[in-house]
């Protein structure tokens, strides 16, 4: 049976794991902030630790199955 997705789909996903990932850096000592900038989504600064980081999310569905997918890329400063 095909899934049907409502033409706002892709921004309802992209709101939600942005805001996923936004309460896990908040749980884990991070200042976060939503922003709307040409390739951040959101900034995070732990103040114990002093670091700074800009960050781009990519949130997807996908059809059912045992499908996982996440990858993860640092930049030293």
């Amino acid at each position: 049976m095909p899934i049907h997705k409502s033409s706002r789909h892709s921004k309802v996903i992209g709101e939600f794991g942005e805001r996923m990932i936004c309460s896990w850096l908040s749980r884990s000592g991070f200042e976060v902030a939503l922003v709307n900038h040409v390739g951040l989504d959101i900034i995070a600064y732990h103040p114990e630790t002093q670091d700074r980081l800009g960050i781009t999310v990519k949130a997807r569905t996908r059809a059912t199955g045992p499908h996982l997918s996440v990858n993860i890329f640092t930049h030293p400063v």
